[in-house]
């Protein structure tokens, strides 16, 4: 029972036309991290690569289920955040927050494999609430898998590296 065999690697994502269109456009942030038209890709394709090379260091991580995490985590930003005029927060976004928004978007897209297994479905679901870190940073669970505690890490690189960069540009 892998990941890769149940859920393609986050590949019947790709298969939302209105997810990948989102996508595409979508910010990272409104201030703080990628905080431009795209940025969530960039940022999300980032967390992803970095990923897929830590896992050939330390190979007793699950790389199927970290790339999908890093697919995964910032997902609900595509609904949490506008890029239309300016960046923004949507009303969901205000109210729900993304990591909530990113559990719909999972729970959409899993009901429509058959028979995905439970256990793999919580690890996601893992995955994405404890992203953040600490539960003072907007984290719903700390992380307690080997995977949770390196997706935290290398989102909180990526993010901070272009934090940095961005103020030298």
């Amino acid at each position: 029972m892998t990941l890769r065999r149940n859920f393609n690697n986050c590949e019947n994502l790709s298969d939302d036309e209105d997810l990948v269109r989102a996508l595409k456009v979508a910010p990272g942030g409104t201030r703080l991290h990628h905080a431009y038209r795209g940025g969530l890709l960039q940022h999300i394709l980032s967390v992803v690569s970095l990923a897929s090379k830590l896992t050939k260091h330390y190979p007793r991580l699950d790389p199927d289920l970290l790339v999908a995490g890093a697919i995964l985590h910032d997902m609900g930003k595509i609904e949490e955040l506008t890029a239309a005029r300016r960046l923004g927060y949507s009303t969901r976004g205000q109210l729900v927050g993304h990591v909530a928004l990113g559990l719909e978007i999972l729970e959409r897209h899993l009901a429509g494999l058959e028979d995905f297994p439970l256990v793999l479905k919580t690890l996601l679901q893992h995955l994405i609430v404890s992203h953040h870190g600490e539960i003072e940073k907007g984290a719903l669970r700390e992380p307690m898998l080997a995977e949770a505690v390196v997706l935290h890490a290398l989102d909180e690189l990526d993010a901070r590296l272009e934090q940095v960069w961005r103020r030298h540009r």
